[in-house]
């Protein structure tokens, strides 16, 4: 008896249904492989986050190291070179450098006059010289503890025309970022002279010592004068300070005082060529001389330690 087929009921071919069948696994297939694909990233994302962490903490606890068998080698010499070295340490195959450069060597932003913060950005930063001169007198507005505002200057008034929360303290700059709150100082020309200045005061009256300034500085207080420089440096490599000559350099921006406060700063190059840094300036007067555990000096300030990409070509 020939079979009754209901109008409207689905007809199941075989061949059908392992079609769908097979797309339906093809996508469970696709589904997999992009879970796997998607986890194996975020492995891989959470070892290179790991191996990048493990780089960091190795850095820093290296270049601490550094920073303090330079201090101890400083506190103890009897004789401390005049000029700015480097020394060179290694710790488990890994080579760092330290510079050690006095901070009579660079410009104090409290103390410095207005023409040596002139020069500063002048011939450290580039700048024209009517921009030098009212960036160096709103620095010393900034600083200075009244409220009377130089010709270019600027005021409480002032920063808050501009829309600027921080207004001048009156006061010593703590830090050399502290000058970065300055009216009309841009990031460029902060970077430019970060390297050249201090904060403390020194015994210098606001001045440097040539005998002990970085290259940079050099060029600041020989105002661009590439001959100055060079006889300058000439003199420190052959280790005959004393007949250095100031008379090339601004009695009011140069002095031959030295002070007991230091600079240091650790490099570290890593395997891809870039350069992990940390810098810290430090005095050889110990906070607490009565302690008997006291070491004979004191850390006055650290910046954290920094990872600069390399500028090298293929990295």
């Amino acid at each position: 008896m020939p079979s009754v087929r209901s109008r409207g009921a689905a007809t199941h071919h075989p061949k059908r249904l392992r079609g769908v069948a097979l797309v339906a696994v093809l996508w469970m297939i696709v589904i997999l492989a992009i879970l796997v694909v998607g986890t194996l990233h975020s492995v891989r994302v959470d070892s290179r986050m790991a191996a990048s962490a493990l780089e960091a903490a190795r850095a820093r606890s290296v270049l601490d190291g550094a920073l303090r068998l330079a201090a101890a080698e400083i506190a103890l010499a009897r004789v401390r070179p005049v000029a700015p070295y480097s020394i060179e340490y290694q710790f488990a195959g890994s080579s760092v450098r330290v510079d050690v450069v006095r901070e009579s060597g660079y410009i104090s932003v409290n103390s410095a006059p207005e023409s040596l913060l002139r020069d500063l950005f002048m011939f450290g930063a580039g700048l024209p010289e009517n921009e030098a001169v009212g960036l160096a007198q709103r620095v010393i507005d900034w600083r200075d503890p009244d409220h009377t505002k130089h010709p270019d200057g600027a005021e409480i008034g002032d920063y808050r025309a501009a829309g600027l929360v921080n207004i001048p303290r009156n006061e010593d700059f703590l830090h050399p970022d502290d000058l970065g709150q300055v009216l009309g100082m841009t990031p460029a020309v902060h970077a430019n002279i970060r390297d050249l200045i201090s904060v403390g005061r020194g015994g210098g009256a606001g001045t440097v010592n040539p005998l002990t300034a970085p290259l940079e500085v050099l060029n600041v207080l020989a105002r661009g004068d590439r001959a100055i420089v060079d006889r300058v440096r000439a003199a420190r490599d052959s280790g005959e300070e004393s007949i250095v000559e100031l008379s090339g350099f601004n009695p009011r921006h140069a002095s031959e005082w030295f002070g007991n406060q230091f600079r240091l700063r650790a490099v570290l190059r890593s395997a891809d060529r870039s350069d992990w840094v940390r810098t810290a300036s430090l005095s050889l007067e110990p906070a607490d001389s009565a302690a008997l555990n006291a070491v004979p000096w004191q850390w006055l300030h650290a910046d954290p330690a920094v990872r600069i990409p390399s500028t090298e070509p293929g990295n």
